[in-house]
């Protein structure tokens, strides 16, 4: 894929929108514009980021999966809007930037999931600079400390 140019830098943050309860009323304004935001915010990523800051989190590629009843019109509207606030930064090195894609279907959705269905979906995958985080406080921490106390080791010794 063009996400990243470079195959080392290929870790995927990604995020939907919108994610609503299914108690929720019906407040929340459903169109492109909002969907589109909404699957950028830290709170729904499907990685947890604990210090996420727009401005040192940058994209190197982002790809947007638009489902449902949305125009095309109003996707490439959201997205530019998108890249034109400072909700999202893009590398400088990379000049990808988005891909938009459009399935005119909506997803399944089961009846004790506790989401609510909407006719209109946005999924975000995109390869961020923010992901070095958790590998480092997660995988990495563990790995030092099964290292410490020589676990696996006399596999490769």
């Amino acid at each position: 894929t063009n996400m990243g140019m470079i195959p080392r830098l290929h870790f995927m943050t990604c995020g939907m929108g919108p994610i609503l309860a299914d108690s929720a009323d019906d407040v929340y304004q459903i169109n492109e514009d909002n969907i589109t935001i909404s699957a950028f915010r830290p709170d729904h990523m499907f990685t947890k980021y604990h210090d996420w800051d727009v401005q040192t989190d940058r994209y190197m590629g982002v790809s947007v999966i638009y489902r449902g009843n949305c125009s095309p019109k109003a996707c490439n509207a959201a997205v530019q809007q998108l890249r034109t606030s400072d909700k999202v930064q893009l590398v400088d090195w990379c000049p990808t930037g988005f891909k938009i894609s459009m399935i005119d279907k909506m997803p399944s959705y089961l009846g004790d999931d506790g989401l609510k269905p909407t006719d209109k979906q946005v999924v975000m995958v995109g390869n961020n600079t923010a992901v070095v985080r958790p590998f480092s406080t997660n995988i990495a921490k563990k790995y030092d400390l099964m290292y410490s106390q020589r676990a696996f080791v006399h596999w490769y010794v």
